[in-house]
């Protein structure tokens, strides 16, 4: 998919020689770019993904509480773990849809993967790999669910090398 490293500082000047350093004109934004397509951005530029809820008795498209956060760009490694955070919970009911799209986001994440988290030790607890075409993606919330946190992985790889992980944290009450 890519292999290339973001412009951190001085010390990265030996690794902007091997690549191609391209300029957005609309946005100003620099990447460096080895294979020259299927370039990330710097995160913080990036589009984000969205959750909204939809609640059973009709009232739609409310954006929905959670959070959003960059585990590693261009630079990962199997050293980068991801803490879950203590998140403030948004209110659901049973029969509520949760509606998280990542349509916008260029390129596209190659793996996006649903995980269920133990609220009290911030432990995996499943892990369900979802399909990256279809965005956006409807949770419809049952009695199990409520009390629960979940996150959705985005990762951006280069056949088994990850290059990219982001992480959409949301805990329902």
């Amino acid at each position: 998919m890519l292999a290339q490293r973001r412009i951190k500082n001085d010390e990265d000047k030996e690794e902007i020689t091997q690549g191609i350093i391209n300029e957005n004109e609309n946005t100003n934004q620099k990447v460096v770019d080895t294979n020259d397509k299927n370039t990330l951005l710097e995160f913080e530029t990036m589009a984000l993904p969205t959750i909204k809820i939809m609640t059973s008795e009709g009232t739609n498209n409310f954006v929905f509480d959670h959070s959003y956060a960059e585990v590693c760009w261009m630079d990962c490694d199997e050293w980068n773990t991801y803490n879950y955070p203590e998140i403030h919970s948004g209110d659901v009911e049973i029969g509520d849809k949760l509606q998280i799209d990542w349509k916008m986001i260029e390129p596209y994440p190659t793996e996006i993967n649903l995980i269920h988290i133990d609220s009290e030790t911030h432990k995996e607890i499943t892990k369900e790999k979802k399909d990256t075409n279809i965005s956006p993606f409807t949770i419809t919330i049952d009695e199990k669910m409520i009390e629960n946190q979940y996150a959705l992985e985005f990762l951006w790889q280069n056949g088994e090398v990850i290059e990219g992980r982001s992480m959409l944290d949301f805990k329902l009450k």
